[in-house]
């Protein structure tokens, strides 16, 4: 998700919130001890749910643009 800004621009400013999405995963991959355990709840609860859903409906968009 990290390169999206930069190979398809249109499609980054359909997902809310990616560059905090990003600065999360960057948390936890590189100051994983440092992570405060709520906010990662939180994200797993009410966050990635909706992340989920934006991002099957715009690949449902995408193939569905696609020329047969």
């Amino acid at each position: 998700m990290n390169q999206l800004d930069s190979v398809v621009p249109d499609l980054a400013v359909k997902i809310p919130d990616l560059r905090k999405a990003i600065g999360l995963r960057n948390q936890l991959i590189h100051v994983y001890h440092d992570v405060e355990q709520i906010i990662v709840w939180d994200t797993a609860i009410n966050d990635i749910p909706k992340l989920h859903l934006t991002v099957g409906q715009l690949l449902y968009e995408l193939s569905s643009s696609r020329p047969s």
